[in-house]
């Protein structure tokens, strides 16, 4: 008994046509993803750093956004200490975390996706 599968090439390996698969069922769950989400969907920071005022500096000027300073206790040091909260745009985080990394090595940059941000500076999802 001989099956014949039209259209599938013998020549190609097994591991290249899955490696296909994989590129693109990735490549739909981006689109996916972009259809759900929208192209403009911002980012937010969380800050912990010792030089919060430099930082901070750093936002309002370069970057001209508004950022929340919340105080805060470290647990495993009983240190208080300012934590900065910051909302930006996908191209705005890079420089942010490249900009803090100059200011402070040791700064720990939390990052979350923010879906929808009413307020100045952003426009309303459609």
């Amino acid at each position: 008994m001989v099956i014949y599968f039209k259209h599938l090439s013998f020549d190609r390996p097994a591991l290249s046509l899955t490696l296909y698969a994989f590129f693109l069922l990735f490549i739909s769950c981006r689109i996916v993803d972009v259809i759900i989400d929208g192209f403009d969907y911002a980012r937010s920071a969380i800050i912990i750093s010792e030089k919060q005022d430099e930082i901070a500096d750093l936002i309002t000027r370069d970057l001209s956004r508004g950022a929340t300073a919340l105080e805060a206790r470290g647990l495993y040091t009983n240190q208080k200490r300012k934590v900065l909260y910051t909302v930006l745009s996908r191209k705005e985080i890079g420089v942010l975390i490249r900009s803090v990394k100059q200011i402070d090595p040791h700064a720990f940059v939390i990052v979350n996706n923010v879906h929808e941000v009413l307020g100045e500076g952003f426009r309303p999802r459609i």
